[in-house]
């Protein structure tokens, strides 16, 4: 308990430091990092076999991130309202049936 509690002390009197947050912007960095890395890795290596290897493991080690970003970025995009409306009908006429 009293380590617990000098632990706990210790935590308070360390100075804040600034909270890691992952935005649009860093993960684009990321993934930008990530294609100079897999590019990197097909022009310089000879053995392409090898160099294939480490580009489909960066790219799968990428994965979350990279859907991470699509799920972001579709999150960020203005919803359209028009699809929540149909055309109206001039009065007396009947939509056609089919």
């Amino acid at each position: 308990m009293v380590e617990m509690a000098k632990k706990h002390e210790e935590a308070k009197d360390k100075p804040q430091t600034a909270r890691k947050e992952l935005t649009i912007p860093k993960l684009r960095k990321f993934m930008q990092h990530v294609t100079s890395a897999t590019q990197s890795a097909l022009q310089y290596d000879p053995d392409i076999e090898r160099s294939m290897q480490v580009v489909e493991a960066l790219n799968r080690a990428a994965s979350t991130y990279s859907q991470l970003l699509d799920q972001m970025d579709m999150a960020q995009q203005q919803k359209k309202i028009t699809p929540l409306f149909r055309p109206l009908s001039p009065l007396g006429e009947t939509a056609p049936t089919s």
